[in-house]
């Protein structure tokens, strides 16, 4: 069981990723963007992901100093906006998507490295079909740094939705896992908590 830490970036769907987490059977404690490093630390967490929010990583309260307080300390899930965050962070461009999609479900086309770390973990994911997730952004990431390995893009737009660090337990999802609209949204919690190494 991993204990998580969840960055709520002040979004409605912040206990749905919480029920999310619960579900898979790990525990999680929210702390709000807004809030410091000593409610960070008040308990001990192995894992954090970073959740959705409005506007841009910039402006979401304190994310870019979590981002520099634990990036090379612990492993991190982006999700939405986080996922942005860990772009920008490491200085990635934010864009335009071609069209907002907002509430709009996507085909995902996983690539060779997904499928890899898909297979070597064991995970029941069908990478053989596109893989369904529900999307809420009208910005994507762009010119990200080769450090960052993709793992699944857009079927109708070519955005980059997947990514991780290429030596960091860090990973980054466009879209939300922890939508009804995104079918295989725990398997990929548990994919990324085992490629975290911690347990």
């Amino acid at each position: 069981m991993a204990r998580f830490l969840l960055f709520d970036c002040q979004d409605s769907f912040t206990y749905n990723i919480y029920s999310l987490v619960l579900s898979v059977g790990h525990e999680c404690r929210v702390v709000s963007s807004l809030q410091n490093e000593t409610v960070w630390e008040l308990e001990p967490w192995d894992l954090a992901i970073i959740g959705p929010g409005p506007g841009q990583p910039s402006t979401a309260g304190h994310l870019m100093k979590f981002l520099l307080t634990y990036y090379h300390k612990k492993p991190i899930l982006g999700i939405c906006l986080g996922h942005q965050g860990i772009g920008c962070f490491a200085g990635a461009s934010l864009v335009e998507a071609r069209q907002p999609m907002h509430g709009k479900q996507s085909q995902l086309v996983l690539c060779e490295s997904m499928k890899m770390i898909i297979a070597e973990s064991g995970a029941q994911i069908d990478f053989i079909k596109p893989l369904s997730v529900m999307r809420y952004h009208s910005l994507v990431l762009s010119k990200v740094p080769p450090l960052f390995i993709p793992l699944a893009f857009a079927v109708d737009d070519g955005s980059l939705q997947m990514m991780k660090h290429q030596d960091l337990p860090i990973w980054g999802m466009q879209f939300h896992p922890e939508s009804i609209k995104s079918p295989g949204g725990s398997r990929l919690i548990e994919l990324f908590v085992h490629n975290s190494g911690i347990l």
